[in-house]
This record gives C-alpha cells, sequence and structure tokens, in this order.
C-alpha cells in the first residue's frame, strides 16, 4: 500500500484538491493508496481512529507526507 499522510483537521477544498493530485499521480505506481481523504470519511472514536490509522502505516510499503498546511 502506498499511504500519503497530512493535517486533515484543517482539510479544506484547497487540501482536498491537494490529496487528489497527489493521488493521481500516485495511481501510476500503486493501485491500492490510502489518504487523508479516507481518513475523513472514517467514522469511530479517536482510539479506533488511531488503531486504523497505524494498521495503514504498518501496512504500507511507502509513505508520503504532504505538510504544505501548517498545524495549528
Amino acid at each position: 500500500m502506498l499511504l500519503i499522510l497530512g493535517i486533515v483537521t484543517s482539510a479544506n477544498e484547497e487540501s482536498v484538491e491537494t490529496y487528489n493530485k497527489i493521488i493521481e499521480v500516485c495511481k501510476q505506481f500503486s493501485d491500492k493508496i490510502s489518504s487523508p481523504l479516507d481518513t475523513m470519511q472514517f467514522k469511530g472514536s479517536n482510539e479506533e481512529k488511531y488503531k486504523w490509522a497505524m494498521d495503514r502505516v504498518r501496512q504500507s510499503e511507502l509513505i508520503i507526507a504532504e505538510m504544505s498546511t501548517p498545524y495549528c
């Protein structure tokens, strides 16, 4: 799996557009991609979200961190 990491708490239309562009490029290299867009759709408690995210990190062969938006 190819994992794209980025800030989801402040996700706005511009961030979603950025993630979609990264996903499109990454599709050339993998058909299994997880991104912050998936994280935003995941429903569960904070503990479930953490476990879900850590499972994706463990399953990943490549991780891309998109950090153009500062976390505030």
